[in-house]
């Protein structure tokens, strides 16, 4: 395994010597090799890259509908070396990830610009190798990460919404940081914001710890997502299963302690108070019940401590509409606010 000479190979050699690496050997002579040796093989690695996409650029130029045997192998034999240099420099990543090479970077961002979405849906395990890199290169937040997220981001959600593994949720969760990188008064976010909110709504993401982590973050990158996200939570209330309620309480819990400024004012005054206006002249006792088990999250995790507890909260938003109502002339709800009570009850202000 000579790392020095990957810059020599042609492609069809390169995939042929090393499509089958040890890892364990890999990882062994990476810790021991110096940074000049690293410097070499990352050049080799950003050298096939390029070579590897110009081969798929001109096939796809070209009119391939009879390909030749030749072509669809060139064609192969690209794709491949793209899967194996995003591998190869996710290991190369774990060994440097402190002060990576500049043509480690220039190799990931070639990978990432030009092997994601543009290779559509025809080559997940092509598309699987690069997403990982740039995955990996944001969780040891190596240098210029931000380069590795506009293709990154839409790719993971659509995999995640798309297979439900448990893998893609996770992948999300950890580049759960780049949705701060977006610009959400930009017109051109709309089919970002619609993937989000479509996770929001996905069992992938709402059953699993990382998949609600990465939901609660939502509310807190702007306030116009609070407002989506708002609309999505109630649109699941009425017909949702009880874990399923469970998890929006944990999601609004958790972006309600995580969010700053306007996102916070957004949370607590169209999200959680409107829940609870909800729940207090709410028709049908079916719907309000599911109400009171979304907020029981926020009833249960009372007492949190410091100046943002939860229990001061729960009393500057229940005040101005709680204690009118327990006093209404309608029947239903004089019982909805008393039954809110009782749930929230204590309704202390935190010293």
């Amino acid at each position: 395994m000579d790392l020095n000479l990957v810059k020599d190979l042609g492609i069809s050699h390169f995939v042929t010597r090393w499509a089958k690496y040890d890892p364990a050997e890999l990882k062994e002579k990476l810790s021991s090799s110096t940074r000049a040796v690293l410097v070499v093989f990352a050049d080799g690695l950003l050298l096939q890259v390029n070579t590897a996409l110009e081969q798929l650029q001109q096939y796809l130029s070209e009119d391939n509908d009879e390909a030749e045997q030749d072509a669809l192998d060139s064609l192969e034999a690209a794709l491949q070396a793209l899967r194996i240099t995003a591998l190869l420099c996710c290991e190369m990543l774990h060994e440097c990830h402190a002060n990576p090479p500049e043509a480690l970077l220039s190799a990931a961002v070639q990978l990432h610009d030009h092997a994601l979405l543009e290779l559509g849906d025809s080559r997940p395990d092509v598309q699987d190798a690069v997403a990982k890199l740039c995955v990996t290169w944001w969780q040891y937040e190596a240098v210029d990460r931000e380069y590795l997220v506009a293709q990154a981001l839409p790719y993971l959600l659509a995999r995640a919404i798309g297979s439900s593994k448990a893998g893609h949720v996770k992948a999300c969760y950890v580049m759960k940081g780049a949705l701060e990188l977006l610009d959400f008064d930009d017109a051109s976010i709309t089919d970002m914001k619609r993937m989000l909110l479509q996770a929001a709504i996905c069992p992938a993401f709402v059953t699993r710890p990382e998949g609600r982590k990465f939901l609660a973050s939502l509310l807190t990158v702007h306030p116009s997502m609070v407002q989506e996200m708002t609309s999505v939570i109630r649109n699941q209330i009425p017909a949702g299963r009880r874990s399923v309620l469970d998890a929006y309480g944990e999601v609004i819990l958790r972006g309600w302690r995580d969010a700053v400024g306007p996102c916070l004012a957004e949370i607590e005054t169209s999200l959680i108070q409107n829940l609870m206006h909800a729940a207090i002249h709410g028709s049908g006792q079916s719907l309000v019940g599911n109400i009171r088990r979304v907020l029981s999250e926020l009833h249960r995790s009372k007492r949190l401590g410091g100046a943002g507890s939860v229990d001061s909260m729960l009393v500057r938003l229940y005040e101005p509409i709680l204690f009118r109502a327990l006093a209404a002339a309608n029947a239903a709800v004089r019982r909805n606010s008393l039954q809110l009570l009782l749930d929230a009850f204590p309704l202390l202000v935190s010293e």
